[in-house]
């Protein structure tokens, strides 16, 4: 017999995840990679275009794009960053900032 227990939510799951330090490191070494994502999504989204119409503007096709999109971005080259920021009418900066655990 199965025992019959609620799942926990996703907010729950996570809050509990996060007491464990090496999942915490790992989570919060994602943050930039989330928030990059998000200001690439938001100025296609600004300009209006589809992810098949940044595709045309950059010569690819549109699963690169949504790749890109849904987290290849440590995974490409500033080079690629800055042609789709470019195509967007936007311009890349990338910089360092302080650690905060040192």
């Amino acid at each position: 017999m199965t025992k019959n227990t609620k799942r926990p939510s996703l907010a729950q799951f996570k809050a509990e995840a996060l007491k464990e330090p090496t999942f915490k490191v790992e989570y919060d070494a994602l943050d930039a990679e989330f928030a990059l994502m998000s200001q690439l999504i938001a100025a296609r989204k600004i300009r209006k275009l589809s992810q098949e119409d940044v595709a045309k503007l950059l010569h690819k096709k549109q699963p690169a794009i949504a790749r890109l999109e849904s987290g290849g971005c440590y995974k490409t080259s500033i080079e690629k960053l800055h042609e789709y920021a470019h195509a967007l009418g936007f311009n890349l900066e990338v910089k360092l900032v302080r650690d905060r655990q040192q």
